[in-house]
């Protein structure tokens, strides 16, 4: 597999990049209020555009790809909304098709007032891509029996969504037991990540700085309890220094896991406790760079690679694999990374 950075000074400028399941395309959250389809040459690693669609909505800030290979989700930071683009199969181009559905499910929770004045959709996606299993067998590289969740988080709202994706027409269905989890006011969610054999869900959260740890529940199809709230900053961190975390990755071993912090500039690394779920920091590492965003592991578990948007380079690191804890090993140019992903 080859790694795939975004970069924000590109000629068309992306924040959030998706590679789709069969390894031919690749899709994007543009700085335009668009989403784009690109083809990728397996040859040279050249993208070549192939369409894009209006964003239904402003600030496209994230987007993923449903395990069947069929639809393309969207989350608009600004508007607060989640949207979906079929992809056409008809003539195997890729491209994307006019959004299938568009719905705005969060308020706000106006307790931070510069940053939840109003709903914030900042990721959704499957659980199974989130989680990095290979359980399905579609011919496309993809999986899915029609019944996987999505999850969506929204900043401005402190809501955790659950979502089906009806397979045939691309609607997002809630569950009428329990359609959201609300966290408590003013986390801020921004990103998640799910286990990849166990029944847990971790949920970072920008304005806290915290990691909120939660069960699922495969029967109701939800989120079940919260389990634990661990903070992503040392205890000796200086309070008057701004940090935000950015992104939330679990190892494919499923027992470490790993989120950075923007303004402590740092990784923070810690031990999965397998029968519980809870988390215990191990390390904080420096990103050996400024303003770390993006943040992914190779898919072997070896690697650990960080895109520092300030500073303009991306780091990478060996990942002990009897302890989670990481090692800088060296680092690259690169004009603006965002985000990384890893395409087949």
């Amino acid at each position: 597999s080859s790694s795939t950075s975004s970069s924000s000074s590109s000629s068309a400028s992306c924040w959030f990049i998706a590679p789709h399941p069969n390894g031919k395309f690749i899709y994007t959250a543009a700085g335009q209020n668009t989403y784009q389809a690109y083809k990728i040459d397996k040859k040279t690693g050249v993208l070549s555009e192939i369409n894009s669609q209006p964003s239904c909505g402003g600030d496209p800030c994230h987007v993923s790809i449903d395990p069947s290979g069929r639809y393309v989700l969207g989350a608009n930071y600004e508007s607060g909304s989640f949207v979906v683009y079929p992809i056409d199969h008809g003539t195997e181009t890729g491209a994307l098709l006019p959004a299938c559905e568009i719905i705005t499910p969060g308020t706000g929770s106006h307790i931070d007032k510069e940053r939840q004045e109003g709903p914030h959709a900042h990721m959704i996606e499957s659980m199974i891509v989130s989680s990095g299993r290979k359980d399905n067998n579609n011919k496309d590289g993809g999986g899915g029996d029609g019944d996987d969740r999505i999850i969506g988080v929204d900043l401005g709202s402190d809501r955790v969504y659950v979502y089906t994706l009806q397979q045939e027409t691309g609607k997002l269905v809630t569950n009428k037991e329990a359609s959201y989890f609300e966290l408590p006011p003013g986390e801020g969610p921004r990103h998640f990540a799910v286990h990849p054999s166990k029944p847990f869900v971790y949920v970072l959260n920008e304005l806290s700085s915290r990691i909120s740890v939660f069960s699922w529940s495969k029967a109701k199809g939800c989120i079940d309890n919260s389990i634990q709230s661990i903070s992503m900053l040392p205890l000796d961190h200086d309070p008057n220094q701004k940090s935000y975390p950015a992104e939330i990755r679990v190892h494919p071993s499923g027992l470490f896991l790993y989120g950075t912090n923007r303004g402590h500039d740092s990784i923070v690394a810690y031990t999965i406790h397998q029968e519980e779920g809870t988390l215990e920091p191990v390390q904080w590492i420096a990103t050996h760079g400024q303003n770390p965003r993006g943040m992914n592991i190779s898919p072997n578990g070896l690697w650990l690679y960080v895109a520092n948007l300030t500073s303009k380079n991306v780091a990478w690191f060996a990942i002990d694999q009897k302890t989670g804890s990481l090692t800088y090993r060296d680092q690259m140019p690169c004009p603006a990374p965002l985000d990384i992903q890893f395409s087949v």
